[in-house]
């Protein structure tokens, strides 16, 4: 999936029973487009979670979460 820019994403964090949550203290507006493999995680909200896959070293975080329709 391509996720375009200006879409706010968030950062995961690790949580209860060390499941990965959407940080929304922190969120992060993209400046570029990027592509993206959503993950076959329990949505929060809603945020699905999705794996970076390129660029890879774009972004400090391998998992975000986008707020659904992408």
């Amino acid at each position: 999936m391509n996720i375009n820019k200006g879409i706010t994403v968030y950062p995961s964090k690790l949580g209860k029973y060390n499941f990965h949550y959407p940080d929304k203290n922190n969120p992060y507006i993209l400046n570029i487009n990027i592509k993206a493999e959503a993950l076959p995680w329990v949505a929060t909200g809603k945020c699905i979670p999705v794996k970076v896959i390129s660029p890879s070293e774009y972004l400090p975080y391998e998992v975000l979460w986008v707020k659904s329709p992408v």
